[in-house]
């Protein structure tokens, strides 16, 4: 497998609930962003994936969690539990897929990330709007000052 990295939003990232779930350690995290829309669903966030040319202005800032080669197998089953995602289910939560990050540096990755799979749902959330900055560009990112960040599973 040559994808290593896993591009995450939410509750997956460092000091947050699930942070826990990962199986192995990483060789490294680093800040990216992608292009998408983030959206607030309560006690997690989602994103949609946007086509750059369409909304070049979409932007989600996250982590790069980059895995040993060796575990990506494990984390990707571990992963795929968390988010709810089997490869030949049809009312998936989230979908796996592969997204071209942008690092802080510069540099582009691909990475697995997990995409939101009920957009008819998305009518009903809050878009959260681009108010952190990367670079010298204004993205969204999870928590904003409005979303309820659960800190045990019970408050989810």
């Amino acid at each position: 497998m040559d994808i290593q990295s896993f591009f995450v939003y939410g509750s997956l990232k460092r000091g947050f609930l699930r942070e826990g779930a990962w199986p192995y350690p990483p060789l490294h995290v680093r800040v990216g962003c992608i292009q998408a829309k983030l959206f607030d669903l309560g006690p997690y966030p989602a994103v949609i994936l946007s086509n750059p040319s369409d909304s070049p202005d979409d932007c989600v800032i996250g982590e790069v969690w980059t895995i040993a080669r060796e575990h990506i197998l494990k984390t990707l089953q571990v992963l795929d539990q968390v988010e709810g995602f089997e490869l030949d289910r049809h009312d998936n939560e989230y979908l796996r897929t592969v997204v071209e990050v942008t690092l802080e540096s510069g540099d582009r990755v691909q990475a697995f990330v997990y995409e939101y799979a009920n957009r008819d749902r998305l009518a009903n959330c809050r878009q959260i709007v681009t108010d952190a900055t990367f670079g010298s560009s204004k993205c969204a990112a999870w928590p904003d000052s409005l979303a309820r960040v659960p800190q045990s599973f019970k408050d989810e």
